[in-house]
């Protein structure tokens, strides 16, 4: 099964990532995109697969990497590939991620 675009990850932190195949246009969404630099993708990626308490079995990872790969008979066999294939989808324009603003962020803007 082919999952729905956008998938939602939140960290431990309570922030919120989102992961989509599509851009999004103009800044009034308030949200902030991750730079198609493949290093700072899977930093990222790693820190929210290591501290998700809400999907300690990076379900929500996989339905990104199947928004991508559209493959849905089978996934990468770890965690570290992964990360690897979202982070190159990302570098590549092919999946599109965004933090959400928090209350925090939004008061110090």
């Amino acid at each position: 099964m082919i999952r729905k675009d956008p998938v939602l990850v939140q960290d431990i932190f309570n922030q919120v990532y989102e992961l989509t195949r599509w851009p999004r246009h103009g800044a009034e969404s308030g949200a902030e995109a991750f730079p198609h630099d493949r290093a700072y993708a899977v930093e990222t990626l790693r820190r929210i697969a290591r501290n998700s308490r809400q999907d300690p079995f990076n379900y929500a990872l996989y339905d990104a990497w199947q928004l991508v790969h559209q493959k849905p008979w089978t996934r990468p066999p770890n965690l570290n590939l992964l990360v690897n294939d979202l982070a190159d989808a990302i570098h590549r324009g092919w999946l599109f991620a965004y933090t959400e603003a928090s209350g925090i962020s939004r008061s110090v803007r």
